[in-house]
């Protein structure tokens, strides 16, 4: 029994390994994160910069070898300061078909997975993309 219980593995519930896209042990580099940054656009017009909600000091506390936790930290950090700017946020949704709220959209999610994937130093792929902007909605849905 100790043999069996030892060798189950955690059940990815994501369907592939995520250690196949994400280059581990890279600190987040806000220097990085910053090349050719675009603003993020809310549904009321305002905007801001993902950068503008971290400091060097912030930023060193995310490494790519915790991908998963780190890059919802940062972007729970970064929409919890936007929410306080934005008196309309809480009428914002990750959900793409709604018909009660304001859906953020997809442009929104691609230029914050974007910023992460930078500032963790990670190679682009379809893949790590498509993973990071279901971390972002995840985030957005739970605020």
């Amino acid at each position: 029994n100790k043999e069996i219980r030892s060798s189950k593995q955690p059940a990815d519930q994501s369907g592939f390994s995520l250690n196949t896209f994400v280059t581990p042990k890279i600190g987040f580099n806000i220097g990085s994160a910053r090349q050719n940054e675009t603003f993020v656009y809310l549904p009321s017009g305002r905007r801001f910069m993902m950068s503008s909600t971290m400091n060097t000091f912030s930023s060193s506390n995310y490494t790519s070898s915790n991908y998963v936790t780190h890059a919802k930290s940062i972007v729970r950090r970064a929409l919890t300061k936007v929410s306080q700017s934005d008196p309309f946020f809480a009428a914002y949704t990750s959900s793409e078909t709604s018909s009660v709220y304001v859906p953020l959209g997809a442009d929104f999610f691609r230029t914050i997975s974007k910023f992460l994937m930078l500032g963790f130093s990670q190679n682009f792929s379809e893949e790590l993309e498509t993973f990071t902007i279901r971390l972002c909605r995840d985030v957005a849905c739970s605020l």
